[in-house]
C-alpha cells in the first residue's frame, strides 16, 4: 500500500469511527470504551479466513462497537467477525433477530472502504434487495428504529408514551 492510500485508510478509520462514538452518545446516552470493540488481532483473523479485508465501515464499527450488547446486539444481531461469512456474491455481516433477513455488502463494490448494505431474505426464493444506504446512515435508521419501538427504553431518543390520566 503506498503512503497516499495508507493515509486514506487511516482517515477513513477515524472518521467512521467518531461516527459510531457519535451513535453510541445519541441513542444509548453513553461512551464507548475499549471493551466495546473486537480486537484487531480478531479481526485480522476474520480477513485471513475471509481472503480479503472487510470494508474499512464495518472495520470501524467492530473495532468500536463490535462487543457492545446494546449496539451490536440489542435486537439485531451483528455477527462476531469469526462469524461472518461468504453467501455467494455478498459477505453477510449482521442477522435479524429472528434471522429472517440478514444484512450484507457486495463482496465486488467499488466503494469498498463503505459499500452499500444489501438485505437478504432468508425465506425460498432467497433474494437481496438494496438498502440504499452506506453502514454509517444504515445502522443510523436502525437505530433510529430502536429507539422509536421502545428497544432502548432508557434510550434518550426513545419516544415516550403517552400519559393516561
Amino acid at each position: 500500500m503506498i503512503r497516499g492510500e495508507r493515509d486514506q485508510v487511516m482517515n477513513a478509520r477515524v472518521s467512521f469511527e467518531a461516527r459510531y462514538h457519535a451513535l453510541a452518545a445519541r441513542f444509548v446516552g453513553r461512551h464507548l470504551g475499549p471493551a466495546d470493540g473486537v480486537s484487531e488481532r480478531d479481526l485480522a483473523s476474520a480477513e485471513k479466513r475471509l481472503h480479503f479485508r472487510l470494508p474499512a465501515s464495518l472495520r470501524g464499527f467492530y473495532r468500536t462497537a463490535g462487543r457492545a450488547p446494546d449496539l451490536a446486539r440489542a435486537h439485531n444481531v451483528l455477527l462476531d467477525p469469526a462469524e461472518v461469512t461468504v453467501d455467494g456474491r455478498f459477505l453477510v455481516f449482521m442477522d435479524e433477530n429472528q434471522s429472517v433477513v440478514s444484512w450484507g455488502f457486495r463482496v465486488a463494490d467499488p466503494a469498498s472502504h463503505d459499500p452499500v448494505v444489501w438485505q437478504r431474505n432468508n425465506t425460498p426464493p432467497v433474494e437481496w434487495y438494496s438498502e440504499r444506504k452506506r453502514l454509517p446512515r444504515f445502522l443510523e435508521a436502525m437505530f433510529g428504529w430502536y429507539a422509536e419501538v421502545g428497544v432502548w427504553p432508557s434510550s434518550p431518543r426513545a419516544r415516550k408514551a403517552p400519559r393516561q390520566s
